[in-house]
C-alpha cells in the first residue's frame, strides 16, 4: 500500500521523483519503477506520452538528459558536470539515460506492445551509439588494456548505485564522489544491457543489419566485462554488495566463477546482518539474484527484515509512502535530509508479484503465463489479481496445516502452466481452477 500511494502522489504529468519537493522527471526513478507500475495500473498511455517527451530532449549525440522534461535548475546542472568532468558534449548518466531502452523494453515485456518499440526505436538506437562511442573515444579510470576498455562505459560523470545505505551520509551518497566508485561497475553492466535490449528489439522488429551489429557489440561488451571487471576469485572492483547482485542477476559471470560471486553475494549480506545495502540501480535486482543462487530463503530474510535498513523498516518508523533513502529517519527518530515519498524502493512489488503471489510470464503480455507461488512460513494467505491486456489474472491461495490450497483464473486466448510447490506441473486453458 505504501507503494501505491507513492505510485498516486507521482503519476502527475510525469513521473517525478517526489511530489512535494523537486517534483522532476527524473529518469533513472522511472527506469527502476516501470515494471511495478504497469503492473498497478495501466500506465501505458502515460508512459507513451512522456517517452515522446525524451524523444524531444534528446541531445544530438544521443545523450538522454537525467531529467525529462529538462528544465530550469537541471539544465543548470547538466552543464556543470559537464564542466566538472571536462565533458564538452551533452553527457548521459548510467541507469539514468538507460530509461531511453529500459522503460520501452518493459512496456513491451509486461503488454506486447510492439507498436512502443516502433515509435522509439530510433531514440533507443541513438542512445545506444552514444554509449558505444564514449567507451570508444574516453578512457576509463582503471586503467584496463584498450583492447578491453574500449567496450567498458567507464567514464564521465556518472550517479553509480545512488544512495547506497552504507555509503549515505545525510542524504547524499558519498560513494559517487570517490575517484574509482560505483559507476565502474555500474555503467559498463546498464550500457551492456541497453545494447543487449537494443539488438533483442532490432531482431523482434526485422532490421537484421542492426540486430547482428548491436549483438555482435553486447557480446564484446560482456566479455570485457568478464575480463575486466571480475577477477580471478570472483571479487568486483569494489566489494559492494550490489555488484555481485547485478553479475548474478545478469549471468554476467563465467560459469568456474558463479560459485564465488554467489559466495561474495551472501557474505556481504552476513556482514550487513542480514540487511540490504543496495542503492537505485541495484536494489530492483537484488531479491531476484539471490533466487538465482537458490537462496530464497534470504530473499524473504530481507524482505521481511525489520531493522534499517530495510522496507519494514520504513513502516515501523510510521511510513505511509516509499522513502527516497531507507534511513531517512534514523532510529532515534531524527530525520535525514532526503524525500519521504518516492516510488523508486518500491520496485520489490515486482518481485512480490512474480515470487509471492506467483504470476508471471511465459511470452510478452502474458498470452502464455505461469502461475508458481513460491511460499513462504511469513504468509498464511496471499491474493493478487492483475488486468492483462487478455483480462485479468487471478491467484488467490492459502497455507493451513501443511496443506497448500490454489485458487487462479486464466484469461480468454491464454494459455497457462500452473506449478505448484511440490513440482506439480498442470497445464491449462483460459477458466477457473483449483488445486490443492
Amino acid at each position: 500500500e505504501n507503494t501505491r500511494w507513492s505510485q498516486r502522489s507521482n503519476l502527475f504529468s510525469i513521473p517525478t521523483d517526489c511530489p512535494q519537493r523537486e517534483k522532476g522527471g527524473w529518469t533513472g526513478d522511472i527506469q527502476i519503477y516501470a515494471r511495478t507500475a504497469m503492473l498497478n495500473e495501466n500506465v501505458t498511455p502515460f508512459l507513451t506520452r512522456w517517452l515522446r517527451n525524451m524523444t524531444c530532449s534528446q541531445q544530438k549525440n544521443g545523450a538522454i538528459p537525467n531529467v525529462i522534461p529538462l528544465t530550469g535548475i537541471y539544465e543548470l546542472l547538466e552543464k556543470l558536470n559537464r564542466i566538472v568532468y571536462r565533458n564538452f558534449e551533452p553527457v548521459g548518466e548510467a541507469g539514468w539515460g538507460d530509461a531511453a531502452c529500459i522503460v520501452p523494453w518493459s512496456m513491451y515485456q509486461l503488454t506486447g506492445n510492439i507498436r512502443i518499440l516502433r515509435e522509439q526505436y530510433d531514440t533507443m538506437k541513438k542512445w545506444c551509439d552514444y554509449i558505444i562511442n564514449t567507451a570508444k573515444k574516453r578512457r576509463g579510470k582503471m586503467k584496463h588494456p584498450k583492447e578491453i576498455d574500449q567496450y567498458l562505459w567507464n567514464t564521465g560523470h556518472q550517479y553509480g548505485e545512488w544512495l547506497i545505505p552504507s555509503q549515505t551520509v545525510d542524504g547524499a551518497d558519498q560513494s559517487a564522489a570517490k575517484p574509482v566508485n560505483t559507476s565502474a561497475y555500474c555503467a559498463p553492466i546498464f550500457g551492456w544491457n541497453s545494447c543487449r535490449i537494443m539488438a533483442d528489439t532490432a531482431a523482434l522488429l526485422g532490421y537484421t543489419s542492426d540486430e547482428l551489429y548491436y549483438d555482435d557489440i553486447a557480446s564484446r561488451m560482456k566479455s570485457a566485462i568478464q575480463k575486466g571487471l571480475i577477477d580471478d576469485d570472483g571479487k568486483m572492483p569494489l566489494d559492494f554488495m550490489g555488484s555481485y547482485v547485478l553479475a548474478i542477476a545478469f549471468d554476467l559471470a563465467p560459469e568456474r566463477k558463479k560459485k564465488s560471486i554467489a559466495g561474495h553475494l551472501i557474505r556481504k549480506i552476513e556482514e550487513n546482518g542480514d540487511c540490504l545495502d543496495t542503492g537505485f540501480l541495484t536494489t530492483p535486482y537484488l531479491l531476484d539474484a539471490l533466487c538465482k543462487i537458490g537462496r530464497m530463503d534470504e530473499a524473504y530474510k530481507i524482505l521481511l527484515q525489520t531493522k534499517c535498513p530495510s522496507w519494514l523498516y520504513e513502516v515501523k518508523q510510521g511510513a505511509t509512502t516509499i522513502w527516497e533513502n531507507y534511513i531517512s529517519y534514523k532510529e532515534d527518530g531524527s530525520p535525514v535530509m532526503t524525500s519521504l515519498n518516492h516510488y523508486a524502493f518500491g520496485c520489490v512489488d515486482d518481485w512480490m508479484f512474480r515470487k509471492i503471489s506467483g504470476i508471471d510470464m511465459a511470452a510478452p503480455g502474458f498470452k502464455e503465463i505461469v502461475i508458481a507461488p513460491e511460499p513462504d512460513n511469513a504468509f498464511t494467505s496471499v491474493k493478487r489479481t492483475y488486468m492483462s491486456e487478455y483480462g485479468e489474472i487471478a491467484v488467490r491461495w492459502s497455507m493451513d496445516e501443511g496443506k497448500f490450497k490454489l485458487k487462479v483464473k486464466i484469461p480468454c486466448n491464454t494459455t497457462a502452466v500452473v506449478k505448484m510447490p511440490d513440482g506439480r506441473l498442470y497445464k491449462v486453458g483460459s477458466g477457473m481452477y483449483q488445486f490443492e
